[in-house]
C-alpha cells in the first residue's frame, strides 16, 4: 500500500536530509550563529545622608549607556544599562530639589554578560566629586560624556578619595571606619536600628556642619576651588579670601567667621633672642575667645569690633577673611608684629612654580636696621632655587647666579628648610594654602630677616567702582611694630594704555571723610607687583596732600597686601576688613 507525501511534507523532508548531509561532510559554511549576548551593566548602592534618601529619582550617565531608577525605602538602587561601560556619573535627587552627585569607576565586577559595581551616594561623595572635578558637581555631571569619561581614572578617584577623607579628619570627621567612600557598606539607621560605621560618619558630618554654620554647599563649593589636581588637569584658584575647608568644619568666633578653633603658626617680625627663629604654635579657641601657647600660657581675647580682637596681654588682633591674620603685640616695652595663619602640612611639591616675594632683610652695615626687599624665585617639584633676582633696596635688582638652594621639609618642626650649600645657612619657612587654593610662604631667617611670598602672575586692573575696606599695620625698620590704622579707598578710573588705575583714598581719621585722588601703575616694577606714584594732589578738603612713592604685593585669595614704603622705611600689612 502506498502512502501520499504531500508537497510541504517532502520538502521537510529534503530540507532536514540537505542538512544532515551538510552537517557530515564539513558543509557547516553557510550556517548563521547565534547572536552575542548583550552586555549588562548593573550599578547598585545606597543614597544617604545620615537618614536614607528614599523614593527619589537617581538618573545614571556612562562613557556609554544612560538610566533611571527610584530608591528603596532604605536608600538602596539598582540600575541595568544594557552596552553601558563605565566609568559613570550617577546624580540623586533630594526631597528639596537639590542634588548629591557620585562617581564609579571601572572596570567593575564581570560575571558572564554582566558587569557590576557598586557607588553609594552620600554627602561625603558629593565632596569627592567636587574634588575631582574642581568646580560644582552639578555641572561637572551636565557636562559629563564618553569623551570626559576618559579623565575618571582610579587613580584619579582614588586621589579625589584620599583628599576628601584628609581634609574631614583635619576638621573633626574621622572616616577611617567607613572604608572606600563609593563602595563601602552603607546601612542608613532606622526607628529601630542604628546605622553602621559609615552612616555615623554621615551624621556626624551632618552635626559638624550645623555646629560651625557651615553649609555643605559651601563646604563642596570650596573642596572644589581648593583642589589641587583635577581629574580634568590643575584646578584654577580663586582670588576671593577665604577658609580651607577643614576650618570650615571649626567652631567659630561669635563676631568672626573667619577665625576658627584650632593650631596656628605664629611668626614674629622681631626676634626674641639673637640667632633664634621667632616662631610658634598658638591653639586658639574661637568659642571661648582663648590663645594657648606651647608653654601653657593663656590670653584671653575680647571682641573690638568684627574679627578684631584685644588681648589679656596687649595684643591687637586682625583677622583676615582667609584667616590669616596679623597681630601686634606688646613685649615689655616694644611693639612686636607678627603673621598667624592655621598650621597646615603642605606637600613640598605644592610649591612648584615661579614666587614673588616681598620683606625686610637686615642691614649690612648696621645689624639693628632692617631694608626693604624684594626676590622673585622659581622653584622646582624638589625645591630647588632657579631663575633668582634679588632686590635690595627694593627698587634695585640684580640676578643671583652660582647658588646651591635647596627647599625640604622639615617634618620634626613642621614647614620647611630653606637651606644654602653656597653659602652655609638655612632658614625655615612656613605655608598656607587658602580656601580659593591659593599659597602664600612665609620665610624667617635667624638674624630676623623674613620674606612673605605669593606666586607670580599677571595683576589685572581692578573693577572701578570696587571698595576696600582694610586695617593697616606697620612695622618699621628697626622692626618696632606701629599702632593699627584703618583705611578706605574706592577704584574711581581705569587708564588701560599705562596700565593704572585712579583711587580715592582716605585721608587721616576716616571719621573725617577726606579723600585724595592716588595713581597706581599694575605690574610695576615686576609683574604682580604695584607701585603708586609720588606726587602733590589735592585732597577732597581742598588741601594740599603729599602721596609717597610705594611697591605692594598682593596675597592673592588671602585678603591680604604687603607694602613697602622706602621714605620710611616701613612694611605694612593691610588686611581686608569682614
Amino acid at each position: 500500500m502506498k502512502t501520499k507525501i504531500s508537497a510541504t511534507h517532502l520538502q521537510a523532508v529534503l530540507a532536514a536530509a540537505l542538512a544532515a548531509c551538510l552537517s557530515a561532510c564539513g558543509g557547516g559554511s553557510s550556517s548563521t550563529a547565534a547572536p552575542a549576548a548583550t552586555p549588562a551593566l548593573v550599578l547598585a548602592g545606597t543614597a544617604a545622608t545620615g537618614a536614607a534618601i528614599s523614593t527619589r529619582p537617581v538618573d545614571v550617565k556612562c562613557a556609554s549607556g544612560i538610566g533611571t531608577a527610584t530608591t528603596k525605602a532604605d536608600g538602596s538602587y539598582s540600575i541595568s544599562i544594557d552596552n553601558g561601560q563605565l566609568p559613570c556619573m550617577i546624580r540623586v535627587t533630594k526631597a528639596d530639589g537639590g542634588f548629591l552627585h557620585s562617581v564609579a569607576p571601572g572596570p567593575g565586577t564581570v560575571s558572564g554578560t554582566t558587569i557590576t559595581t557598586s557607588a553609594n551616594v552620600t554627602t561625603v561623595t558629593e565632596l569627592v566629586v567636587a574634588s575631582l572635578a574642581g568646580s560644582d558637581p552639578a555641572a561637572f555631571y551636565t557636562a559629563f560624556s564618553s569623551a570626559t569619561a576618559t579623565s575618571l581614572t582610579t587613580a584619579k578617584i582614588s586621589s579625589a578619595q584620599s583628599a576628601v577623607i584628609s581634609t574631614l579628619k583635619a576638621g573633626g570627621v574621622d572616616l577611617s571606619a567607613v572604608g572606600d567612600l563609593l563602595t563601602g557598606t552603607l546601612t542608613p539607621k532606622t526607628s529601630i536600628t542604628a546605622g553602621n560605621a559609615y552612616d555615623q560618619a554621615l551624621d556626624l558630618l551632618a552635626t559638624t556642619l550645623t555646629a560651625s554654620g557651615t553649609s555643605l554647599a559651601t563646604l563642596t563649593a570650596t573642596v572644589g576651588t581648593s583642589s589641587t589636581q583635577t581629574a580634568t588637569g590643575t584646578a584654577t584658584t580663586s582670588a576671593t579670601a577665604s577658609l580651607p575647608a577643614d576650618l570650615l568644619l571649626k567652631a567659630a568666633a561669635s563676631n568672626c567667621s573667619a577665625l576658627r578653633s584650632g593650631r596656628y603658626r605664629v611668626v614674629s617680625f622681631r626676634q626674641a633672642t639673637a640667632g633664634s627663629f621667632s616662631t610658634q604654635i598658638v591653639t586658639l579657641n574661637a568659642t571661648a575667645l582663648t590663645a594657648t601657647d606651647t608653654d601653657g600660657n593663656v590670653s584671653t581675647l575680647t571682641a573690638n569690633g568684627p574679627c578684631r580682637f584685644l588681648s589679656s596681654t596687649g595684643s591687637d588682633l586682625l583677622v583676615s577673611p582667609s584667616g590669616l591674620a596679623i597681630n601686634r603685640a606688646l613685649n615689655g616695652s616694644v611693639n612686636v608684629a607678627a603673621i598667624l595663619f592655621p598650621e597646615q602640612t603642605i606637600p613640598l611639591a605644592d610649591l612648584a612654580g615661579d614666587w614673588n616675594t616681598i620683606g625686610q632683610e637686615q642691614n649690612f652695615s648696621n645689624s639693628a636696621l632692617y631694608d626693604l626687599k624684594a626676590v622673585s624665585v622659581t622653584y622646582s617639584a624638589t625645591g630647588a632655587f632657579s631663575n633668582i633676582t634679588y632686590c635690595n633696596p627694593i627698587s634695585t635688582c640684580v640676578v643671583v647666579t652660582g647658588k646651591v638652594i635647596n627647599v625640604k621639609a622639615n617634618t620634626a618642626s613642621g614647614g620647611f628648610d630653606v637651606v644654602s650649600t653656597t653659602d652655609g645657612w638655612t632658614d625655615r619657612m612656613f605655608a598656607y594654602r587658602a580656601g580659593g587654593g591659593e599659597l602664600i610662604l612665609v620665610s624667617l631667617s635667624g638674624n630676623g630677616s623674613y620674606g612673605i611670598s605669593t606666586k607670580s602672575r599677571v595683576s589685572t586692573l581692578t573693577n572701578v567702582g570696587t571698595i576696600s575696606n582694610f586695617w593697616n599695620e606697620g612695622v618699621l625698620s628697626n622692626l618696632t611694630g606701629t599702632t593699627v590704622s584703618e583705611g578706605t579707598n574706592t577704584i574711581t578710573a581705569h587708564n588701560t594704555v599705562a596700565n593704572s588705575l585712579l583711587r580715592a583714598s582716605s585721608v587721616g581719621s576716616l571719621s573725617s571723610g577726606v579723600t585724595r585722588p592716588e595713581t597706581l601703575s599694575i605690574n610695576t616694577p615686576r609683574n604682580g607687583f604695584t607701585r603708586r606714584t609720588p606726587e602733590t594732589v589735592t585732597a577732597s578738603d581742598g588741601t594740599s596732600s603729599s602721596v609717597v612713592e610705594f611697591i605692594s604685593l598682593g596675597l592673592r585669595g588671602m585678603g591680604v597686601s604687603v607694602t613697602a614704603i622706602p621714605s620710611s622705611p616701613q612694611m605694612v600689612f593691610s588686611v581686608t576688613k569682614p
